[in-house]
């Protein structure tokens, strides 16, 4: 049986890394055997800071109205 489908990014980049390791093949050979661009391979994430999240859920829940964009505006200030 085949193994899982690659439907997200996240799962083709995990694809791609562990094909570069275990076979010891380049990364853009990887990319190209999984169909990822190498750019979301090198891609790094950012850690998620919980501080961040919840004050966006604490300015969300006040200004219901507000979307992402304008609640990053106002953490900006």
């Amino acid at each position: 049986p085949a193994g899982k489908e690659l439907t997200t990014p996240r799962l083709k980049r995990e694809a791609a890394l562990k094909a570069m390791s275990k076979y010891d093949i380049s990364q853009r050979r990887a990319c190209k055997l999984v169909s990822v661009d190498p750019k979301t391979v090198r891609r790094e994430r950012e850690p998620d800071n919980p501080h961040i999240r919840k004050r966006m859920r604490e300015i969300a829940s006040q200004r219901r109205r507000f979307g992402y964009r304008r609640i990053e505006l106002m953490l900006a200030r």
